[in-house]
């Protein structure tokens, strides 16, 4: 199995204990663990340096706009249900509205900030592998064809045989938000407008895209309102 990372004292104790002193070759049969460098504070440099054999995986989601209205759908899920992602079981207990309003200055705000991350994430993920190229896997190439993107991480990873117990362990998660983001936001054509007035029309194109699979290049960021996009940090 994967140990997910986690900030705070758990976080700290995976990293020193699995990670550093090997005591998972003793006790469990971890293949690695999941983490959000920009969340997770640690030095990754020294850490790849130590374990020069180890793989880095790079797991994103390209369209941004989608990636924050399931952000914004996380939250109220939490605030109705005491958790951010419901099982087909939960989902029958706990009802979420389908479609959800989002202030178009928070949207704003929180695909700014999301951008920012972003790029903060490549620069972490990017400059501490010491083993290599980083594996890519995107959200978009799983919808198309999870079993192969995974087939092939697996593969990459040299434990294929590993797939199947990962596959068995799997929670059964119900997607929550449709990717036609018009059947998931009630006011879709104020948050457009919004966005088209802004001139960043990467993110207009990502709020469009109705199909699944649909994956995108990094977006500038825009700033003002009006004219042309100024990217920013470029």
């Amino acid at each position: 199995p994967t140990g997910k990372m986690s900030t705070g004292a758990w976080g700290g104790r995976f990293r020193v204990d699995y990670w550093d002193k090997s005591k998972w070759a003793r006790r469990l049969d971890v293949l690695g663990f999941t983490v959000n460098p920009v969340k997770v504070q640690m030095d990754y440099h020294r850490l790849m340096r130590r374990r020069p054999e180890a793989f880095v995986v790079a797991f994103v989601r390209t369209n941004v706009v989608k990636t924050v209205v399931s952000a914004v759908r996380g939250a109220m899920t939490y605030k109705l249900c005491g958790t951010d992602n419901l099982t087909r079981e939960q989902a029958v207990i706990c009802k979420v509205p389908s479609r959800i309003r989002i202030d178009v200055d928070q949207f704003w705000a929180m695909l700014v900030e999301r951008l920012r991350l972003e790029r903060r994430f490549v620069e972490l993920v990017y400059s501490a592998s010491a083993a290599g190229p980083v594996y890519e896997v995107t959200y978009e190439d799983l919808q198309l064809d999870e079993s192969k993107v995974l087939r092939d991480l697996f593969s990459h990873l040299g434990a294929a045989d590993a797939l199947a117990a990962v596959r068995a362990s799997r929670d059964g998660w119900v997607k929550r938000t449709s990717d036609d983001l018009r059947d998931a936001l009630e006011n879709f054509g104020e948050v457009r407008a919004m966005l088209v007035e802004r001139g960043n029309q990467c993110l207009v194109a990502q709020l469009d895209v109705a199909e699944k699979g649909v994956g995108f290049p990094p977006c500038p960021l825009a700033v003002g309102v009006g004219g042309p996009s100024t990217p920013v940090d470029s």
